[in-house]
């Protein structure tokens, strides 16, 4: 019985750990993401304003 507890508690310690790398992960994605679509933005606006004192 024992034994079967233990193999329970370190299962949920698994899952509870992948949640969190997971989660980290995901975090991780999303600046990444977050930073590359601000400095697209700024690339096409610098392009803009170029374009106009051009004119």
């Amino acid at each position: 019985m024992e034994q079967m507890m233990l193999k329970k508690a370190s299962y949920s310690n698994l899952t509870v750990n992948f949640r969190q790398v997971l989660v980290q992960k995901y975090t991780i994605v999303q600046e990444v993401c977050t930073n590359l679509s601000t400095i697209i933005l700024a690339h096409i606006v610098k392009q803009c304003f170029r374009q106009i004192s051009c004119w």
